[in-house]
Formats: structure tokens, C-alpha cells, sequence
């Protein structure tokens, strides 16, 4: 797994997005997000300030997904969003490989 900078950039008030990609075989299927605070990691999902997609690549060569980029966009960047933030991609083995 690999990651953009996991530091909030942007200024308060605009947009801003966060990237995180994961390849491997079995391509991961999935990738989630969490935001590390100071006590415990807490999980985000699609809301009023974040959306996330998700977008698979084909590999015609092999005939398999072999990556999978997820986009962590924050519609309006509030001064409490700075920090740390941590994707984690899961492959169809149930494997885990996380990105600090």
C-alpha cells in the first residue's frame, strides 16, 4: 500500500483530497479510511463533509484488477480535520496491509 501525504493541505473552507493506492494479487478489494486522533482511530465514510470513491484498474495482459486508488475528498477542510489520517486496503484472502 502506498499513500499521498496524510497531512491535510488546503485551507480552511476549500477542498481537499487525500490519496491512498494499494496493488497486489489478489487485488485488494476494498480500501477504508480512519482518522488517527490522539486517543483512537475512528473510522470515516461518505457524509455531509467527506466522500469517498473508489476506482479499480484492469490489467488486460493478466485478465485481473491488480490495483485499487481510493480518493478521500473533504468537501469543506474545517481547521479540526488536521492530523493524520490512514487507509487500510483488504485483499479477497481477508489480508490486511495498512498505510500510516
Amino acid at each position: 500500500v502506498s499513500a499521498a501525504s496524510l497531512a491535510v493541505p488546503g485551507e480552511v473552507g476549500l477542498l481537499a483530497r487525500l490519496t491512498c493506492t494499494a496493488t497486489g494479487v489478489p487485488m485488494p478489494s476494498h480500501i477504508t479510511w480512519a482518522y488517527k486522533g490522539a486517543k483512537k482511530n475512528r473510522p470515516i465514510g461518505d457524509s455531509d463533509h467527506y466522500l469517498i470513491a473508489n476506482e479499480k484498474t484492469y490489467d488486460w495482459s493478466r485478465g485481473i484488477y491488480t490495483r485499487v486508488e481510493s480518493t478521500l475528498t473533504f468537501k469543506s477542510v474545517r481547521w479540526i480535520d488536521r492530523g493524520a489520517y490512514q487507509c487500510t486496503s483488504t485483499n479477497f484472502n481477508k489480508g490486511q496491509d495498512r498505510s500510516d
